[in-house]
C-alpha cells in the first residue's frame, strides 16, 4: 500500500506585499530567504520562526552591496547567502550567531558564488564563476580560510552544490564545455569521483546528498527523433545506478530542489509556462498542492528546501508556506503516515550508534542508539 501524509500549511507572514522566497530552512524550523518588491527592487535577507514571524538580516554597509539572500541556515544558526554588489557580481555572505557579517571572495578573486552549503564542522563549501575562461571553481572556506579542493576540480572546471552531514559533497565536474558536465560525489578525503549519467543524457549536476550517499542530480536528455526538445530531468543516483523520476502526469520536464536523509525528493515539473511542485517519495511523484490539507486551493508553484522533519518551504504567486506533514510519529521513520517495512528496513539499515551516516529519524527513541528498543517502537506502532 502507498502511504502519503497530508500537510498543513503555514503562512509564513509578511509585512508587505513584495514578492518572498524561503530559500532554506533546518531542522528547527527556521527558513531564511529574500524579499523583492516592497519598497524597491532590491533584496532584502530574511529570516523567519514560529514565534518571531519575519525579520530582515543587516545588510554592512560601506562594501557596495545592493542586495542580499538568505540561501542556508546551519543547525545552530549561522547563515550563508548572496551578496549582489555594485560591480555585478554575487559574493558569499555569511552572519553568524554573533552578530558578525562577513562579506567573502574566494582566494581574493571578484567572482559569483553559486549556492553555498554548510559542513557539520562549520566549513562551506560551493562554486564560483569569474566569467573568464576557466573561471569556475569549487571552493571549501573553514576558519577564514580557503581549503585545497580535491581532484580532478583542482585542475578541471566544476565545484559543490550540497554537503550531508559526514561532510560528503557532491556538485559538478566540468572541463571544455556544457556537454561534459557530470555529477560528482566527494567523501571529503580522497579524489572527487565522477558518477557519469544515465543513458540518453548529455549532462547533469550533483544537487544533494543524503547520509547514505544517495544523490539527487539534474540530468540532461540528448536530443533525438523521439525527443526532438531535450529535457531536464530529475534523477537519483544510488550505488552506481541513476534512477529518473517519474514526471507528473502531462509535464515534459523536472528538477531538484532539495532532498532528506530518509529519500524524500523536491523539485517543480514544468510544461511551458507551468511550474508545479512536486513531492518524490517511495517511487511515486505527487503534486505536492494535492497533498495539503482542505481548506486549501493556492498552486504551489515553485519549492524550496525540506529538511530532516519532512517540513517544505515553497512559494504560490502570492503566499510563501512551510509545510508541515501532519500526525507523524516518531516511529513513522520515512514520514509517510505509515508505520510499515520501510520503517523497519531503515531501523536495520541504521543498526548501532547513532551518527552522520545514519538517518537520525531512525533514532526513535533519542538515545543515540538504533537498537532493539527503536525495533520494539516501530512494531508497536505498526499501521494495520
Amino acid at each position: 500500500m502507498i502511504a502519503q501524509c497530508q500537510y498543513e500549511a503555514i503562512a509564513m507572514p509578511e509585512s508587505c506585499n513584495g514578492a518572498w522566497t524561503p530559500w532554506g530552512t533546518n531542522d528547527q524550523s527556521v527558513v531564511v530567504g529574500y524579499q523583492t518588491g516592497c519598497t524597491s527592487a532590491s533584496w532584502k535577507p530574511f529570516i523567519w520562526t514560529a514565534e518571531t514571524g519575519t525579520n530582515y538580516l543587516p545588510i554592512p554597509s560601506g562594501q557596495g552591496i545592493l542586495d542580499a539572500a538568505g540561501v542556508r541556515i546551519a543547525e545552530d544558526g549561522t547563515i550563508a547567502g548572496f551578496a549582489k554588489k555594485s560591480n555585478g557580481l554575487n559574493n558569499l555572505i555569511v552572519w553568524k550567531t554573533d552578530g558578525t557579517i562577513t562579506v567573502y571572495m574566494p582566494a581574493g578573486i571578484p567572482a559569483t558564488v553559486n549556492q553555498p552549503a554548510f559542513r557539520f564542522d562549520g566549513a562551506i563549501l560551493g562554486e564560483y564563476q569569474t566569467g573568464f575562461p576557466g573561471g569556475m571553481k569549487g571552493f571549501i572556506l573553514k576558519d577564514e580560510k580557503y581549503l585545497p579542493i580535491p581532484e580532478p576540480l583542482a585542475q578541471d572546471q566544476g565545484g559543490f552544490r550540497a554537503v550531508n552531514r559526514s561532510g560528503w559533497a557532491t556538485g559538478r565536474h566540468f572541463v571544455t564545455s556544457g556537454m561534459e558536465d557530470q555529477p560528482i560525489f566527494w567523501d571529503g578525503e580522497s579524489d572527487a569521483m565522477l558518477l557519469g549519467l544515465p543513458s540518453g543524457y548529455s549532462r547533469g549536476y550533483g544537487m544533494e546528498i543524503d547520509c547514505f550517499a544517495r544523490i539527487a542530480c539534474e540530468c540532461r536528455q540528448l536530443a533525438s527523433r523521439q525527443v526532438p526538445n531535450p529535457a531536464w530531468h530529475a534523477t537519483v543516483w544510488e550505488g552506481g545506478t541513476f534512477t529518473v523520476l517519474p514526471l507528473l502526469p502531462g509535464f515534459q520536464w523536472s528538477n531538484v530542489r532539495g532532498m532528506n536523509d530518509i529519500g524524500q525528493v523536491i523539485g517543480e515539473c514544468s510544461k511551458p509556462g507551468s511550474p508545479r511542485a512536486y513531492l518524490f517519495q517511495n517511487g511515486t511523484t505527487k503534486l505536492l498542492q494535492s497533498l495539503v490539507a482542505s481548506p486549501f486551493s493556492d498552486d504551489l508553484s515553485n519549492v524550496l528546501d525540506i529538511n530532516e522533519k519532512g517540513e517544505i518551504t515553497t512559494i504560490s504567486a502570492i503566499q510563501m508556506y512551510l509545510l508541515r506533514p501532519i500526525g507523524v510519529v516518531p516511529a513513522d521513520v520515512d514520514i509517510n503516515c505509515r508505520v510499515d517495512v520501510n520503517d523497519l528496513n531503515y531501523v536495520l539499515r541504521c543498526w548501532g550508534p547513532a551518527g552522520p551516516t545514519t538517518a537520525g529519524r531512525a533514532d526513535v527513541n533519542g538515545d543515540g542508539w538504533v537498537d532493539a528498543s527503536d525495533l520494539a517502537e516501530v512494531l508497536g506502532a505498526w499501521t494495520p
